[in-house]
């Protein structure tokens, strides 16, 4: 099997999960072997925050460590990567050298922050991958369909500040 990564990019709400869990799934179903790593920590157990269900045959695995995620992908067809930007700077490098040894890899990621600076880890796959997928949101201020920037609703000075509806919005270039 040919190996290719696949990077899917976006701001919250847009359905960058649903998207990665939708070609799991397929795969999956195809008899393939397949892991998906969370790099999300707001559950003690590894959980996917999504509103599509998990399909039965995709196992989950909760790290942000790329080198265990290359040495825990070994067994498996498909790798999938979920919340990217919380990864550490070698996520780059280990999904491209997974790639390279045949594994189809999937990544799905905000590409920016709250304050539209770019998440240089989620950035990085790009040049990396054979294809790219960058979805948008329905802006919470106008209902345009274009929404691209994520907007903090609390005060804070952490850059990253790990939450959903109750600490963000997301509106488009006109709102924001």
């Amino acid at each position: 099997m040919e190996g290719y990564l696949h990077t899917i990019i976006g701001p919250m709400f847009s359905g960058k999960t649903s998207f990665l869990l939708h070609e799991l799934e397929r795969f999956a179903r195809a008899g393939k072997r397949v892991i998906l790593f969370s790099g999300d920590n707001r559950e003690e157990t590894p959980v996917i925050h999504s509103r599509r269900p998990i399909y039965k045959g995709i196992h989950i695995h909760k790290t942000r460590c790329a080198s265990a995620m290359i040495e825990l992908a070994q067994q498996y067809d498909v790798v999938g990567v979920d919340e990217v930007q919380f990864c550490d700077e070698n996520l780059s490098q280990a999904l491209s050298s997974l790639a390279s040894n045949g594994k189809i890899v999937l990544a799905s990621g905000l590409d920016q922050d709250y304050k539209k600076e770019p998440f240089m880890t989620t950035l990085g796959l790009i040049p990396e991958s054979e294809k790219v997928t960058r979805l948008t949101s329905v802006c919470q201020k106008c209902g345009s369909l274009n929404a691209i920037r994520n907007v903090r609703k609390v005060c804070s000075n952490e850059r990253v500040l790990e939450g959903a509806e109750e600490l963000y919005e997301v509106r488009c270039r006109r709102c924001q």
